[in-house]
C-alpha cells in the first residue's frame, strides 16, 4: 500500500487464529518479506499486514 510520496512501513501479524493483535514483525520498509521461521503445522495459519505512512495514516483489512 502506497500513500503517495510518504514513506510507508508495514507490520506483519501471524498466528493460529483470526484475532491477531501482536506483530510478528514490525517496521518493515520493504514491500516483500521472507519468513525464516516455521509456520504452525497441521493447522490454519492466519496473517494480516497493516501499512502506516510517516503521517500516521493506516491501511489494514477489515
Amino acid at each position: 500500500m502506497i500513500f503517495g510520496k510518504n514513506k510507508t512501513i508495514y507490520n506483519l501479524y501471524l498466528g493460529k487464529g483470526p484475532h491477531l493483535n501482536v506483530p510478528f514483525s514490525s517496521g518493515i520498509a520493504a514491500t516483500s518479506f521472507q519468513i525464516n521461521s516455521h509456520l504452525y503445522l497441521n493447522t490454519d495459519n492466519y496473517w494480516k499486514v497493516i501499512a502506516k505512512d510517516e503521517n500516521g495514516n493506516e491501511a489494514y483489512p477489515n
